[in-house]
C-alpha cells in the first residue's frame, strides 16, 4: 500500500512507505523502481512536493495536499490536476511527528512493528498555533492550505520550560503536547505516540502579544520562528500566566520570570523566561493586607510597558505600549538590621521558592504606630501603600522595631519621624530621619 500517482501514459506509480517507488506492471504485480524523498537538496524551492526517480532517472515533482488525520498521522493526497484528472485517494502513513533541527516539521516513518524506519517526510511552511492553543497549524509552503496538528491536552498543550541543551540557542522552551495514533501489524491495535516538537529560543512581547521566537538549532541552514500567542498573560509570583481566553480563565502554561523595583529608573522590571528578556513598566495598583502573623500582602494592579529604550527621549514623555495585570503574592519580614524585606512567594513543582523584590519606600512613625509606604513609582502621590509593622500598645516589640530602624539605643516613642530607603546599586541606603 502507499501513495498513488497515476501517470498519462496509463501507468502507475506507488510512492511506498519504505520511501521506495514501485511501478504497477501487467497484473497488478508492484515491483519497486526508485524512489522518492520531500526534503529539498541545494538550489530547489522550499514546497511540498514529492521528487522522484524511475531507474535512476528524475521524474517530474509531483504536488502533495498533506494533512493530518484524526488520528494525526500524515495524509497525502494528489491533486487531480497532477493525477490524470482525479484526486487520487488519501494515504496515510504511520509515523511520529518531530520538529527538527531547522525548525521544519519532519514526519519519521514507522514499521510494521513501531520502530523508526530511517526514513522522513519533511513538510514545509509556517507553524502558528490557533487561539485556544489546542491545534499545531501549519500553513503550508505554495498553496497547499493548512495543516492541523491536534494537541493532547486541549488549550493546555503547550508547556513551558528551561532549554537546558548546551549547544541549542535559547534560554527557554516551548513543548507542544500531541500524539500520533497508530495501528500497528504486529498488535492490531492503535498505539500512541508522542510528538516532538520542542521550540527552543526566548519569550517576547511584541505589539501587546505574547511571542515565542524559535532559534535554529546548530543547523547553519536553519530558520527563526516567531510563535504568536493570542490569548491574554499577567505578571504573577514567578514569571507569567498566560491563559487561551481573552477573559482571563483558562489557565494555559505558566512562564519562569522575576519582577522586581527598578530604583535607578523608578520602574519595573519584569523578567520573562529563563533568559535576558527584560520589560519595564510602570506599576499602578493597589495593596491588599494580611496583617495576621504570615505577614502576607498581595500587590495587584496593572503595568504599563514602556519603549525598548525605557526612557523617553530628551522632552517627550515616555509612550506606553502594553498593558498588563499584575497579581504578586509577597512575605515581608524586618531582619535584624533593620532592614524591611519584601519576598515574592512562588510556588511549583512541589516546593517554594523566593525572591527579593527590591522594594523601597519611607518608614513613617506617627500616632504610636510604625508603618512603610511602598514606592510603586517615582511620584509623591504614588507612595500611598503602607504596611503597619507595629501596633499601638504593643510597646516593647515597637520600641525593638524603632530601635532597628533608627539604628539607636534607645528611642522616643512619642516622636514622629520620617526615614526614607532607598536601593542603591542594589544595596539598601537610609537617609537621616526627619523628626517632626
Amino acid at each position: 500500500m502507499g501513495l498513488q500517482l497515476q501517470k498519462d501514459d496509463q501507468t502507475t506509480h506507488i510512492f511506498l512507505p519504505s520511501k521506495e517507488v514501485a511501478v504497477e506492471v501487467d497484473g497488478g504485480e508492484q515491483v519497486v523502481q526508485g524512489s522518492w524523498r520531500t526534503r529539498v537538496e541545494d538550489g530547489e524551492e522550499k514546497n511540498n512536493t514529492i521528487r522522484y526517480d524511475i531507474q535512476g532517472e528524475d521524474q517530474d515533482p509531483v504536488p502533495v495536499s498533506w494533512s493530518f488525520n484524526s488520528d494525526n498521522q500524515l495524509q497525502a493526497v494528489i491533486p487531480a490536476e497532477a493525477n490524470h484528472g482525479e484526486a487520487s485517494d488519501a494515504f496515510a502513513f504511520a509515523g511520529q511527528i518531530v520538529l527538527d533541527d531547522r525548525n521544519d516539521l519532519t514526519y519519521v516513518l514507522l514499521d510494521g512493528e513501531g520502530n523508526p524506519t530511517g526514513m522522513n517526510v519533511t513538510i514545509y511552511g509556517t507553524l502558528a498555533f490557533n487561539a485556544d492553543n489546542s491545534k499545531l497549524l501549519v500553513d503550508l509552503a505554495g498553496d497547499g492550505g493548512t495543516a492541523e496538528i491536534l494537541g493532547a491536552h486541549g488549550f493546555q498543550s503547550l508547556e513551558a520550560d528551561r532549554n537546558n541543551i548546551a549547544d541549542f540557542r535559547g534560554s527557554d522552551l516551548l513543548r507542544f503536547r500531541a500524539f500520533t495514533h497508530n495501528t500497528l501489524e504486529s498488535l492490531g491495535f492503535s498505539v500512541p505516540i508522542e510528538a516532538r516538537i520542542d521550540f527552543v529560543g526566548d519569550w517576547m512581547i511584541e505589539n501587546g502579544a505574547l511571542t515565542f521566537t524559535g532559534k535554529a538549532k546548530r543547523s547553519e541552514d536553519g530558520h527563526d520562528v516567531v510563535l504568536g500567542l493570542a490569548g491574554k498573560f499577567k505578571a504573577v509570583s514567578g514569571g507569567f500566566a498566560y491563559f487561551a481566553d481573552e477573559d482571563g480563565t483558562q489557565l494555559a502554561l505558566q512562564i519562569n520570570g522575576q519582577h522586581q523595583w527598578n530604583a535607578g529608573n523608578a520602574t519595573w522590571d519584569f523578567g520573562l523566561g529563563f533568559g535576558d528578556t527584560r520589560i519595564e513598566a510602570n506599576l499602578s495598583g493597589q495593596v491588599v493586607r494580611d496583617l495576621g502573623e504570615n505577614r502576607r500582602l498581595t500587590l495587584t494592579g496593572s503595568a504599563s510597558f514602556l519603549r525598548e529604550e525605557g526612557e523617553a527621549a530628551e522632552g517627550e514623555e515616555a509612550e506606553a505600549q502594553t498593558t498588563f495585570e499584575v497579581e504578586l503574592e509577597v512575605k515581608y519580614e524586618m531582619g535584624e538590621d533593620g532592614h524591611l524585606t519584601f519576598t515574592a512567594q512562588v510556588s511549583g513543582a512541589g516546593e517554594d521558592r523566593s525572591y527579593d523584590l527590591g522594594l523601597e519606600g519611607r518608614y513613617v512613625f506617627r500616632s504610636g504606630v510604625l508603618s512603610f509606604q511602598i514606592k510603586y513609582q517615582d511620584s509623591e502621590e504614588d507612595e500611598t501603600f503602607s504596611v503597619q509593622l507595629e501596633f499601638r500598645g504593643n510597646r516593647a516589640n515597637l520600641e525593638s522595631a524603632l530601635k532597628l530602624v533608627l539604628g539607636e539605643d534607645q528611642v522616643n516613642i512619642e516622636l514622629s519621624f520620617t526615614l526614607r530607603v532607598r536601593l542603591v546599586d542594589g544595596t539598601v541606603v537610609k537617609d537621616f530621619p526627619e523628626f517632626e
